[in-house]
């Protein structure tokens, strides 16, 4: 049976820690603002405006509904206590049917502030799936980086918490696959540089040698790892 060389597990975090912090970063300083300006993002953000727009008219509508209600149930409410205070036995016809017409009336202001609140509803619920959509559009870097990683038959699978496992990093050990990701990398980086400004660009390039030589200099000490099959540690 294969066994993995000793101490790997140790490592896993580390790897773990040093990727999610280079792509998070590539991704925040490159693809988000790439994305931003894309015209995906700005029909879907036009799209949002335009919603949004409708969820505070209608807010306002029922805002309004809420006030008309007050005073609609407060006029029930007199006209009721008038009609008591009178003689007993009399008809009052008008004033019977004011009161019918109020209790008509608020009825209806209900009816009418339900579906204002049913329509905010769906306009919050279609204006949250937009900007899901916007999360989820991907920039030049999170391409380069999943096609990378599927040429090299590197899955993240949701099962390991899109987590890297043992093998995966040992697969990443070998140079040429290493730098194959950078080299992706620095491909997508030059795809953006027509899109992004100079201060943008010079962030990316700067976070992307730096998350190159953390990774390679971590990878030079797992190798000497699996070379000498041990660690020992001196105080």
């Amino acid at each position: 049976m294969k066994v993995m060389f000793p101490y790997l597990h140790v490592f896993m975090g580390t790897w773990q820690k040093i990727w999610d912090f280079g792509t998070d970063q590539l991704y925040k300083l490159l693809d988000n603002p790439y994305i931003a300006k894309s015209p995906q993002a700005r029909q879907l953000n036009v799209r949002i405006i335009d919603l949004d727009k409708q969820q505070q008219a209608k807010a306002a509508a029922l805002s309004h509904l809420q006030r008309d209600l007050e005073k609609l149930k407060t006029e029930q409410s007199n006209l009721t206590k008038y009609l008591n205070k009178l003689q007993k036995g009399a008809r009052f016809p008008k004033l019977r049917q004011s009161i019918k017409d109020a209790q008509s009336d608020v009825r209806d202001n209900g009816k009418k502030q339900s579906k204002l609140k049913l329509d905010i509803q769906q306009l919050k619920v279609s204006i949250q799936k937009l900007e899901i959509k916007i999360k989820e559009l991907a920039g030049p870097m999170s391409v380069s980086v999943r096609r990378a990683l599927r040429d090299l038959g590197v899955e993240l699978t949701v099962y390991w918490s899109g987590a890297f496992v043992g093998p995966q990093i040992t697969k990443l050990m070998d140079q040429s696959r290493f730098r194959y990701i950078f080299i992706r990398l620095r491909e997508a980086l030059d795809t953006m540089r027509n899109v992004q400004t100079d201060p943008e660009i010079k962030n990316g390039e700067h976070i992307l040698s730096m998350f190159e030589n953390v990774s390679c200099s971590f990878f030079k000490l797992l190798s000497l790892v699996k070379v000498t099959k041990a660690l020992s540690f001196s105080c």
